[in-house]
């Protein structure tokens, strides 16, 4: 593991420095089929972290959002999202980070993402705890009252005013890998993911759950880590079941 760790945290924080060098230009974009943006930063750091992966893991699969090699059922399969957070990427909004996971035989065994503006790198491996920087971090003890829920994603925004309406603090952040980072480091207390990615989101959760915290799908069950697994509430556990009240009563509206 410590090989898998020293290398995914040598790559996000390379592929950070490609981002902000981006990330004081002007950019132009494409747009995508499922309506997400495409800028050529996102196709060149995609390349870059899967030429890195081939050379030190020539057996090893790698999917990224923007092109891989091999595919999940191969024993060992690293996934990635070169700019989770491309809109705000554009928009020269400082929310955006480099995530890289590692699955074994379809499960994560390594979770990372790397923040180029704060310089703070997260990790997670099974069974020995979750970092940001060397220093272990924990979910936050905060109830419904007292701390904040995050919608993330486009899908998720509608979930918003309810929230509000049951009194529940909550914010909209787009870019589910660092909320994620958030509620693991006791920031927030919970974020909903409706319909997530699963090369910025799949294997995370495991830096949550390594945090102290709780992940299920919106029906309470646990999640999926197959390819676009259903959607997710991620908390520190005390809000749990709250969240879920609170989206259940939405969806009967």
């Amino acid at each position: 593991m410590k090989e898998y760790l020293a290398f995914a945290e040598k790559i996000t924080k390379q592929a950070g420095e490609m981002l902000l060098e981006g990330f004081v230009q002007q950019k132009s974009f494409d747009v995508k089929s499922d309506v997400t943006l495409l800028t050529e930063f996102d196709t060149k750091i995609n390349s870059f972290i899967l030429t890195e992966i081939k050379k030190q893991f020539p057996d090893h699969a790698a999917l990224g959002e923007e092109g891989g090699i091999g595919n999940f059922q191969s024993k060992y399969c690293w996934v990635f999202d070169p700019i989770d957070g491309t809109k705000s990427f554009v928009l020269g909004v400082p929310l955006c980070m480099i995530v890289l996971s590692l699955f074994e035989n379809g499960k994560p065994i390594l979770a990372t993402a790397y923040d180029p503006f704060s310089k703070e790198f997260y990790h997670a491996s099974e069974g020995e705890g979750a970092f940001c920087n060397g220093e272990k971090i924990s979910v936050s003890t905060a109830d419904v009252t007292k701390g904040i829920t995050i919608c993330a994603g486009a899908w998720s925004y509608k979930y918003y005013p309810h929230l509000k309406s049951n009194k529940l603090q909550a914010t909209a952040i787009a870019n589910a890998g660092y909320s994620i980072a958030k509620v693991a480091t006791g920031k927030a207390a919970a974020l909903i993911i409706n319909k997530p990615s699963f090369y910025d989101s799949g294997a995370l959760t495991l830096l949550i759950e390594e945090a102290d915290g709780k992940v299920s799908t919106f029906e309470g069950d646990a999640i999926s880590h197959e390819p676009w697994s259903k959607s997710i509430v991620v908390s520190n556990g005390v809000v749990h079941e709250e969240l879920l009240k609170v989206i259940a009563e939405e969806k009967n509206v």
